[in-house]
């Protein structure tokens, strides 16, 4: 294909490397399913030994996992960490809050994104060009199905049920993925508008609001708040 274009050496150079990235992003999938795999059969050998559940373990940190401490974890240790917690690592500090004071910090948490007002939010670019339309937030079937022609698609990330509303879309925005995901490639290929990695759309946007998307620049700015 490349020799048909008579591509020159630096779009031969990007194409190369975009299979390499593509290649590791792949492998990495693998190298992490493959971890979560014997992260379960060496949880179980701990529940077993311990006399825990299984899935409790998953709410302990490896600077827990001893034999002192584990042994002085029960029900109501589990339970706290299960309603709620929250992990603060400051340099080889760690601290956990979990019930009570988790209660606390979140609701402090909770207050300070009340007062928080953005008015842009910071991607990057996956399908490039401008668009500005009604944001729908889509995460379910149901949101997929109802999603109607010419509304900006916000999610966390795309997958193949997603395309129907993809092609519907003025334009694209998700809160995950790099150049090689779904979402990326697909905008590419229907020539929609796209920003990918906000890490905040979701949580930020709401459903109704009026938002202008500069894809180039790997901006969402809210033109006006539902």
């Amino acid at each position: 294909m490349l020799d048909e274009i008579n591509a020159s050496p630096e779009l031969r150079k990007v194409v190369s490397t975009t299979d390499i990235m593509a290649y590791w992003q792949d492998d990495r999938k693998k190298y992490i399913l493959q971890g979560l795999g014997f992260m379960e059969v060496f949880l179980q050998e701990i529940a077993d030994r311990f006399g825990k559940e299984k899935h409790h373990l998953k709410y302990v940190l490896p600077e827990e996992l001893s034999v002192e401490k584990l042994e002085t974890m029960g029900p109501a240790f589990f339970t706290e960490r299960i309603q709620g917690m929250i992990v603060i690592y400051e340099g080889k500090n760690v601290a956990v809050l979990s019930g009570k004071e988790y209660q606390e910090y979140h609701a402090l948490l909770n207050e300070h994104k009340q007062k928080e007002i953005v008015g842009e939010i910071e991607g990057m670019c996956a399908s490039i060009g401008k668009a500005a339309g009604t944001v729908r937030i889509c995460k379910t079937l149901a949101e997929i199905n109802a999603f109607q022609e010419g509304e900006v698609l916000v999610t966390g990330m795309t997958r193949p049920e997603f395309v129907p509303a993809m092609r519907k879309a003025a334009a694209i925005v998700t809160d995950e993925g790099g150049i090689t995901s779904h979402a990326a490639i697909i905008s590419r290929e229907l020539g929609v508008p796209c920003v990918i990695g906000t890490k905040i759309a979701t949580k930020t946007l709401k459903d109704g609001e009026i938002v202008e998307i500069r894809a180039h620049h790997g901006l969402v700015k809210r033109v006006s708040k539902k």
